[in-house]
Protein backbone atom coordinates (compact mmCIF):
# COMPACT_ATOMS: atom_id res chain seq x y z
CA UNK A 1 0.00 0.00 0.00
CA UNK A 2 1.34 3.42 -0.99
CA UNK A 3 0.97 6.34 1.43
CA UNK A 4 0.34 9.85 0.12
CA UNK A 5 2.33 12.78 1.55
CA UNK A 6 -0.79 13.82 3.50
CA UNK A 7 -1.16 10.31 5.00
CA UNK A 8 2.50 10.29 5.93
CA UNK A 9 2.27 13.74 7.55
CA UNK A 10 -0.80 12.66 9.53
CA UNK A 11 1.04 9.55 10.71
CA UNK A 12 3.96 11.58 12.11
CA UNK A 13 1.62 14.13 13.69
CA UNK A 14 -0.29 11.28 15.36
CA UNK A 15 2.93 10.07 16.96
CA UNK A 16 3.72 13.54 18.33
CA UNK A 17 0.15 13.77 19.64
CA UNK A 18 0.61 10.40 21.37
CA UNK A 19 3.82 11.70 22.97
CA UNK A 20 1.90 14.68 24.37
CA UNK A 21 -0.80 12.34 25.69
CA UNK A 22 1.88 10.42 27.60
CA UNK A 23 3.26 13.73 28.90
CA UNK A 24 -0.08 15.03 30.18
CA UNK A 25 -1.14 11.60 31.43
CA UNK A 26 1.97 11.46 33.61
CA UNK A 27 1.33 15.00 34.83
CA UNK A 28 -2.23 14.12 35.83
CA UNK A 29 -1.11 11.01 37.69
CA UNK A 30 1.50 12.95 39.65
CA UNK A 31 -0.47 16.18 40.20
CA UNK A 32 -1.97 15.00 43.48
CA UNK A 33 1.33 13.97 45.05
CA UNK A 34 2.76 17.41 45.71
CA UNK A 35 3.47 19.41 48.83
CA UNK A 36 1.04 22.03 50.09
CA UNK A 37 1.43 25.54 48.71
CA UNK A 38 2.43 28.43 50.92
CA UNK A 39 2.43 30.86 47.98
CA UNK A 40 0.79 30.57 44.55
CA UNK A 41 0.71 33.08 41.69
CA UNK A 42 -2.52 34.96 41.01
CA UNK A 43 -5.50 33.48 39.20
CA UNK A 44 -5.20 35.90 36.26
CA UNK A 45 -1.65 34.74 35.47
CA UNK A 46 -2.68 31.09 35.70
CA UNK A 47 -5.63 31.61 33.35
CA UNK A 48 -3.45 33.46 30.81
CA UNK A 49 -0.91 30.60 30.93
CA UNK A 50 -3.64 28.01 30.25
CA UNK A 51 -5.11 30.00 27.35
CA UNK A 52 -1.59 30.41 25.93
CA UNK A 53 -1.00 26.63 26.02
CA UNK A 54 -4.40 25.85 24.48
CA UNK A 55 -3.65 28.29 21.65
CA UNK A 56 -0.30 26.61 20.99
CA UNK A 57 -1.86 23.17 20.76
CA UNK A 58 -4.69 24.46 18.58
CA UNK A 59 -2.07 25.81 16.16
CA UNK A 60 -0.23 22.50 16.14
CA UNK A 61 -3.08 20.00 16.02
CA UNK A 62 -6.00 21.66 14.24
CA UNK A 63 -5.26 21.57 10.51
CA UNK A 64 -8.35 23.74 10.02
CA UNK A 65 -6.06 26.61 11.08
CA UNK A 66 -3.91 25.99 7.99
CA UNK A 67 -5.41 28.97 6.22
CA UNK A 68 -3.64 31.89 4.63
CA UNK A 69 -0.14 32.56 5.90
CA UNK A 70 -0.53 30.07 8.80
CA UNK A 71 -0.78 27.16 6.35
CA UNK A 72 2.20 28.16 4.24
CA UNK A 73 4.59 25.18 4.15
CA UNK A 74 8.12 26.13 5.23
CA UNK A 75 9.56 22.62 5.49
CA UNK A 76 9.37 19.85 2.90
CA UNK A 77 7.13 16.86 3.61
CA UNK A 78 9.35 13.82 3.92
CA UNK A 79 9.50 10.62 5.92
CA UNK A 80 13.02 11.49 7.11
CA UNK A 81 11.84 14.81 8.56
CA UNK A 82 8.81 13.09 10.10
CA UNK A 83 11.01 10.54 11.84
CA UNK A 84 13.37 13.25 13.13
CA UNK A 85 10.37 15.27 14.35
CA UNK A 86 8.93 12.28 16.24
CA UNK A 87 12.28 11.41 17.84
CA UNK A 88 12.79 15.02 18.99
CA UNK A 89 9.25 15.18 20.39
CA UNK A 90 9.63 11.85 22.24
CA UNK A 91 13.05 12.88 23.61
CA UNK A 92 11.60 16.17 24.89
CA UNK A 93 8.70 14.39 26.60
CA UNK A 94 11.07 11.82 28.15
CA UNK A 95 13.38 14.58 29.44
CA UNK A 96 10.44 16.48 30.96
CA UNK A 97 9.10 13.34 32.63
CA UNK A 98 12.54 12.57 34.06
CA UNK A 99 12.76 16.11 35.45
CA UNK A 100 9.23 15.94 36.85
CA UNK A 101 9.95 12.63 38.58
CA UNK A 102 13.10 14.05 40.18
CA UNK A 103 11.30 17.24 41.28
CA UNK A 104 8.69 15.16 43.10
CA UNK A 105 6.51 17.00 45.60
CA UNK A 106 8.14 20.35 44.84
CA UNK A 107 6.43 20.53 41.44
CA UNK A 108 3.52 22.79 40.61
CA UNK A 109 1.89 23.85 37.36
CA UNK A 110 1.76 27.43 38.64
CA UNK A 111 4.53 29.54 40.12
CA UNK A 112 4.51 28.51 43.78
CA UNK A 113 6.50 28.07 46.93
CA UNK A 114 5.70 24.81 48.69
CA UNK A 115 5.76 23.85 52.33
CA UNK A 116 9.28 22.46 52.98
CA UNK A 117 10.26 23.56 49.48
CA UNK A 118 13.68 22.36 48.32
CA UNK A 119 16.00 23.43 45.51
CA UNK A 120 16.60 20.25 43.52
CA UNK A 121 20.06 20.14 41.92
CA UNK A 122 20.49 16.51 40.86
CA UNK A 123 19.30 14.47 37.90
CA UNK A 124 18.56 16.76 34.93
CA UNK A 125 18.84 19.77 37.27
CA UNK A 126 22.62 19.29 37.07
CA UNK A 127 22.46 20.36 33.42
CA UNK A 128 19.79 23.09 33.40
CA UNK A 129 17.78 24.88 36.08
CA UNK A 130 14.46 24.31 34.28
CA UNK A 131 14.68 20.90 32.59
CA UNK A 132 10.90 20.46 32.41
CA UNK A 133 10.78 23.55 30.20
CA UNK A 134 13.77 22.32 28.20
CA UNK A 135 11.92 19.10 27.46
CA UNK A 136 8.68 20.94 26.76
CA UNK A 137 10.43 23.22 24.29
CA UNK A 138 12.12 20.25 22.61
CA UNK A 139 8.83 18.36 22.33
CA UNK A 140 7.17 21.45 20.83
CA UNK A 141 10.05 21.75 18.35
CA UNK A 142 9.43 18.16 17.27
CA UNK A 143 5.72 18.85 16.85
CA UNK A 144 6.42 22.04 14.88
CA UNK A 145 8.79 20.15 12.57
CA UNK A 146 6.10 17.53 11.98
CA UNK A 147 3.60 20.27 11.08
CA UNK A 148 6.11 21.94 8.76
CA UNK A 149 3.96 25.05 8.32
CA UNK A 150 4.13 28.63 9.56
CA UNK A 151 1.59 27.81 12.29
CA UNK A 152 4.10 25.33 13.77
CA UNK A 153 6.79 28.02 13.90
CA UNK A 154 4.31 30.41 15.56
CA UNK A 155 3.43 27.75 18.15
CA UNK A 156 7.12 27.16 18.88
CA UNK A 157 7.76 30.91 19.26
CA UNK A 158 4.76 31.21 21.60
CA UNK A 159 6.01 28.38 23.81
CA UNK A 160 9.47 29.94 23.94
CA UNK A 161 8.08 33.35 24.96
CA UNK A 162 5.79 31.77 27.57
CA UNK A 163 8.63 29.73 29.06
CA UNK A 164 11.00 32.72 29.23
CA UNK A 165 8.36 34.79 30.99
CA UNK A 166 7.46 32.05 33.49
CA UNK A 167 11.12 31.27 34.23
CA UNK A 168 11.73 34.93 35.07
CA UNK A 169 8.86 34.97 37.57
CA UNK A 170 9.96 31.66 39.12
CA UNK A 171 13.60 32.70 39.41
CA UNK A 172 12.72 35.98 41.11
CA UNK A 173 10.58 34.12 43.65
CA UNK A 174 13.16 31.38 44.27
CA UNK A 175 16.00 33.91 44.67
CA UNK A 176 13.92 35.79 47.25
CA UNK A 177 12.90 32.63 49.12
CA UNK A 178 16.35 30.96 48.96
CA UNK A 179 18.82 33.89 49.01
CA UNK A 180 21.77 31.75 50.10
CA UNK A 181 21.28 28.82 47.72
CA UNK A 182 19.50 29.85 44.54
CA UNK A 183 21.69 32.75 43.35
CA UNK A 184 24.77 30.50 43.52
CA UNK A 185 22.91 27.77 41.61
CA UNK A 186 21.92 30.35 38.99
CA UNK A 187 25.55 31.37 38.49
CA UNK A 188 26.67 27.78 38.09
CA UNK A 189 23.95 26.23 35.88
CA UNK A 190 22.34 27.57 32.70
CA UNK A 191 18.58 27.92 32.84
CA UNK A 192 17.29 26.25 29.66
CA UNK A 193 20.00 25.02 27.28
CA UNK A 194 23.18 23.45 28.76
CA UNK A 195 26.30 25.64 28.33
CA UNK A 196 24.31 28.15 26.22
CA UNK A 197 21.38 29.80 27.97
Amino acid sequence: MQFTQEDSSLYFMTITAACWCVFYGYWLLKAYKTKDNIYVQGLFDRVIARVWIITVFALLYFPQLSVGWAGHRILPQSNALGIVADVICAAGVAFSIWARSILGGNWSGAVTIKKDHEIVMHGPYRFVRHPIYTGYLLATLGSALAVGEVRGAVALAMIFVGIIRKMGVEEKLLSKHFPDIYPAYRKRIKRLIPFVM
